[in-house]
């Protein structure tokens, strides 16, 4: 999946070359990760120069939007190269990545298969590196099934089936297969052969059916708790430790080294296929037939992340008869210790709080993919101890990300009251928690109390708060004290905000709701326009724009007052900001101040055109009153000068106190209050905004 551990992977390799002050392990959310992974890549120069490549992205799972590749930065920095591949069936990633790159002169290539000749050197190549040859005979035999398929996956599982043969063997057309499929399916049949069905069907559906993979330990554990494979492995005798022998895994492991790779899960490594039709030749031979089979799976999978029974507690199974004969028992019930581990959300060492990521991950799914819904609601979903360790490895929003995920996957917790409140309360209180992710026990109860006794589910979550959430926070609420969210919330975004005039910045929504733009000052005072996802919350981009080159008084701080912003056009391609220096505030009385109103192109941040105007009034009595294709009415003051937008031109000045009563009924006045630093006091804001049928008074003046 993309998540932090990728990300932070990814980061590892070349914060040696361009940055050792800081790797992306410092950071818990995954928003902070992806800042620091396009800050190290803008710190590539002409002497360290940064070619990343990127393969198999079609490998990582759809959370966190990964297949929208939002996590690569719009616009490449100077002196990085990249690349990407994927495979274009099933998914959009390269749809997004023509939409993100191809107007920035990026080069698509499709990877075509190796051809006959050009398959048949590689795996010479590859026989010699194993000090093996072909025969003649053989070799026309290879050509032969090269003509049929020579995908380089198909050339490498021929190998190893080459790999098998000897000089004196004679070989056919026949023995080989034809396809990547078949060739899959013959490995799997050829190994069902040598080390028995049960064993090679159980181990290689637990490792591919495991949502990240799974550790050979955790394998070992997971299928000693899998009784009808112990029933099959252990049909002749009768073991004093009910446990899988550790040799039957390896073996299997031996013969698939080749097409099983290690990887980086939840800050640990584990086991996966290093293709994905390996996983699905697993899945259409051994899980889709038997839904019963894939059940039992997923819930011995989670009866081993759920830790219970470990810790000596003795796990019951059933003799077959013919063991009961074999051993001469006259009972089929007994009981065993699996000696498995046990699985705490959170353990104390050395002072650190390590969490148990493999648990955060896996149980949730094994619970829901077993159809164990209520545990899953009771364990993961309202578990105070399952919120808090997910928001301390991902943050608020990976905390929501992953709710949102599996109620989107599952119709059933897509309709549940309880998880819709839940969500939207947490979407509520994410800048809090944020901040102070100690709180988010009192966040929850001071919101939540009002269901206890109403909701098993919420009685369930506030007791787990009141004594386990105590531990972080010493407040316990006996009642609702603060307003709870509703459940038409759909996104609460926390934006960095570097002064109070203007509550956050300058905003501006697409038409279809889905991208926010946020005009705001970044680290170092500089205005900068990034771009969130409204569905996600999560931050896009960020492009640095140009100053209004204004002279200000040297004790006010450089940096301008961004009233407002517009998206313009009907491709929504550029904004329409406009802003005063911030000196104004306290010097409004100062003859000749100007205010800015600037054309922006939103995908480079590229200043297209500067409207400039004499300010008069308070700096929030300025604003943008309409926009059309062409030009904009703005109010400065009690003037209401209309602009073009696309040439350095004024049409026209009015004042809007000489409106008729037709007119005046077309603008809407909306007042609010406001506080602001550089003030003694409240300031009265006005906002005017003219209705789409006022168009025609527009013209008009």
């Amino acid at each position: 999946m993309v998540s932090m551990h990728v990300l932070r992977n990814y980061d590892f390799p070349f914060c040696d070359v361009v940055d050792r002050s800081q790797s992306a392990h410092c950071f818990d959310k995954m928003s902070d990760v992806i800042d620091q992974f396009h800050r190290l890549m803008n710190a590539a120069d002409r002497r360290r120069p940064l070619l990343l490549v990127l393969d198999s992205v079609d490998q990582l799972l759809s959370i966190y939007d990964a297949y929208r590749v939002t996590w690569l930065p719009s616009k490449l920095p100077p002196f990085v190269k990249l690349i990407v591949s994927t495979l274009d069936e099933g998914y959009s990633i390269l749809d997004n990545l023509r939409t993100r790159y191809e107007n920035a002169g990026a080069t698509f290539l499709e990877l075509s298969a190796l051809g006959q000749d050009l398959g048949l050197e590689v795996i010479n190549r590859w026989l010699e590196k194993a000090n093996r040859r072909l025969t003649s005979e053989q070799t026309e035999i290879v050509k032969k099934s090269l003509e049929v398929c020579s995908l380089p996956l198909y050339a490498r599982i021929l190998f190893n089936q080459i790999c098998q043969w000897r000089s004196y063997d004679t070989a056919s057309v026949d023995r080989l297969p034809r396809t990547v499929q078949t060739a899959i399916g013959r490995l799997y049949e050829q190994m069902e052969q040598k080390f028995g069905r049960a064993m090679v069907r159980h181990s290689l559906s637990y490792l591919t059916a495991a949502r990240h993979g799974l550790s050979e330990v955790e394998l070992e554990h997971i299928l000693s708790l899998d009784d009808v494979l112990l029933n099959d492995v252990y049909s002749h005798w009768k073991p004093p430790v009910r446990r899988v022998p550790p040799l039957l895994w390896t073996r299997i492991r031996a013969d698939v080294s080749g097409y099983i790779v290690e990887r980086s899960a939840d800050d640990q490594l584990v086991l996966a296929w290093y293709h994905r039709q390996f996983s699905a030749a697993i899945t259409v031979r051994y899980l889709t037939p038997d839904p019963t089979f894939t059940q039992r799976l997923h819930a011995v999978m989670a009866d081993f992340f759920s830790g219970c029974w470990s810790g000596g507690r003795l796990k019951p199974f059933h003799y077959t008869q013919t063991q009961m004969k074999r051993f001469g028992l006259s009972e089929a019930n007994s009981k065993a210790d699996r000696k498995v581990p046990a699985q705490p959300y959170r353990t104390e060492m050395a002072g650190t709080t390590r969490i148990n990521q493999r648990k955060l991950s896996e149980l949730l799914w094994h619970l829901l993919a077993s159809e164990q819904r209520l545990a899953a609601k009771k364990e993961s979903f309202f578990n105070y101890d399952w919120l808090y360790s997910r928001m301390k490895c991902s943050g608020t929003s990976g905390l929501l990300h992953e709710l949102e995920y599996f109620m989107a996957t599952d119709n059933t917790l897509q309709q549940d009251i309880d998880m819709k409140t839940l969500v939207s309360n947490l979407q509520l209180i994410r800048p809090y928690v944020d901040k102070f992710p100690e709180s988010l026990a009192v966040e929850l109860s001071s919101r939540l109390t009002q269901y206890v006794g109403h909701s098993s589910s919420f009685t369930g979550l506030i007791h787990s708060c009141d004594t386990v959430g105590v531990s972080h926070c010493g407040l316990i609420p006996l009642l609702s004290c603060f307003e709870p969210a509703d459940l038409g919330l759909q996104q609460n975004i926390a934006v960095r905000s570097s002064e109070p005039w203007h509550e956050g910045g300058a905003i501006a929504i697409s038409r279809d709701m889905s991208t926010m733009y946020l005009i705001d000052y970044d680290d170092q005072d500089l205005p900068s326009l990034s771009t969130w996802d409204v569905a996600t919350g999560d931050k896009l981009s960020e492009i640095r724009l140009q100053r209004s080159g204004e002279a200000e008084p040297a004790d006010s701080a450089a940096v301008d007052i961004y009233i407002e912003c517009r998206l313009i056009g009907n491709d929504e391609a550029h904004l329409l900001a406009l802003y005063v220096p911030k000196y104004y505030g306290l010097h409004r009385n100062r003859v000749g101040a100007e205010g800015f109103a600037d054309v922006i192109r939103v995908a480079d941040g590229t200043l297209v055109r500067r409207i400039r105007q004499e300010l008069s009034g308070q700096p929030f009595h300025n604003c943008i009153l309409y926009v059309t294709d062409n030009w904009v009415a703005l109010r400065y003051g009690w003037s209401v000068p209309l602009f073009a937008l696309w040439q350095d031109r004024k049409i026209g000045l009015t004042k809007p106190h000489r409106l008729t009563g037709d007119e005046a009924k077309f603008i809407l006045v909306r007042c609010k209050r406001s506080t602001a630093k550089y003030y003694h006091g409240p300031v009265n804001i006005s906002l005017v905004v003219i209705c789409r049928q006022s168009a025609m008074f527009v013209q008009r003046l």
